[in-house]
């Protein structure tokens, strides 16, 4: 990505945004903040730094004829890291507290540590039996088994470092 791109995705997500107070009662000597929330408009910049020739992934300018010695190029590009981690999940459920936390984007581990251990903590058992006896007897069973399939696709992300030595 350029630098202009660069900007783009740091105005986007906010990132160079800092944060405030908000709420709290004004009619009392101290208010008492109720929130924190990301300030509408940008509070810092990025620092200029040089980015070695073979980093430089797009057009940069031209060098000058004549000279000998490069021209310094620098960016207000950050220093970010992929994690392509991006993977897919298939995993199946059997109960309906189950299939509520999967289509709520629940993690596959977090879907069955709650099931195995019921719905969200609680563990709930109900035990019920009968005799009859008679001279004649009729039984009949039946059972029915219903789970659903469910596929996560988790993309990859990145991390920008913000440090203060660099704004």
């Amino acid at each position: 990505m350029n630098e202009r791109q660069w900007g783009i995705v740091m105005r986007n997500n906010d990132l160079l945004n800092g944060k405030f107070f908000e709420g709290g009662n004004t009619n009392s000597k101290i208010a008492v903040p109720t929130s924190i929330s990301r300030a509408r408009y940008t509070a810092f910049a990025l620092k200029e730094r040089s980015i070695p020739d073979y980093d430089v992934t797009f057009e940069a300018p031209k060098d000058i004829p004549g000279n000998t010695k490069k021209p310094e190029i620098k960016f207000r590009i950050p220093r970010f890291q992929i994690c392509d981690s991006s993977r897919v999940e298939v995993f199946e459920t059997k109960s309906a507290i189950a299939d509520s936390m999967a289509s709520n984007a629940f993690s596959q581990t977090t879907v069955e540590a709650s099931v195995g251990g019921g719905a969200f903590g609680v563990s709930v058992g109900v035990k019920a039996g009968a005799t009859t006896s008679g001279s004649s007897s009729f039984a009949q069973s039946s059972s029915k088994d219903e789970s659903r399939m469910h596929v996560a696709y988790l993309v990859r992300s990145y991390h920008t470092y913000l440090k203060e030595r660099g704004i």
